[in-house]
């Protein structure tokens, strides 16, 4: 019985001597230290998401837009609508048989980059340059095998 109990001990007090400590910063947050002399956040905490786009576009782009383009020997149209969603711009592209999300990403105050669906050419990227608050224009590219490069202007509706 009492080598058991001297047992027990020796394993309770290993387990507690070798066992990280939890740590209260300043601010709140709360930390493990580990006994190897590193550390790392308890609850992992991330970065307050930015409010609004780092970058700033000339001109609001948010509403309904209509964009057509000739990409290889099609035309083709599609009507999207932008839209910020948590400080990010996105698109809805309202294509022949589905509605798909795409982020816009802002190159510099005049010119976005975005990717939509081709009936014809799969999935297009397209490199805007805003003109005014109602029009855009750039060019619409193709990937893959039989890639191709063509026009296409964005008019708000």
């Amino acid at each position: 019985m009492r080598k058991t109990f001297v047992i027990v001990t020796l394993i309770i007090l290993t387990t507690v001597l070798f066992s990280a400590l939890t740590a209260t910063t300043d601010d709140g947050r709360r930390v493990v230290l580990n006994n190897n002399g590193t550390w790392e956040w308890l609850n992992n905490p991330q970065p307050a998401p930015t409010p609004y786009p780092s970058l700033r576009l000339l001109y609001d782009i948010t509403g309904h837009w209509n964009i057509s383009w000739t990409v290889g020997i099609f035309d083709e149209n599609v009507d999207v609508q932008i839209y910020l969603q948590n400080g990010s711009y996105m698109m809805l592209w309202k294509g022949t048989f589905s509605e798909e999300k795409y982020p816009i990403t802002i190159l510099n105050e005049r010119e976005i980059r975005f990717q939509g669906k081709s009936f014809h050419n799969g999935i297009l990227s397209f490199d805007a340059t805003i003109k005014d608050s109602a029009n855009m224009q750039g060019v619409a590219s193709s990937s893959g095998t039989f890639a191709k490069t063509g026009s296409f202007k964005g008019v708000r509706k």
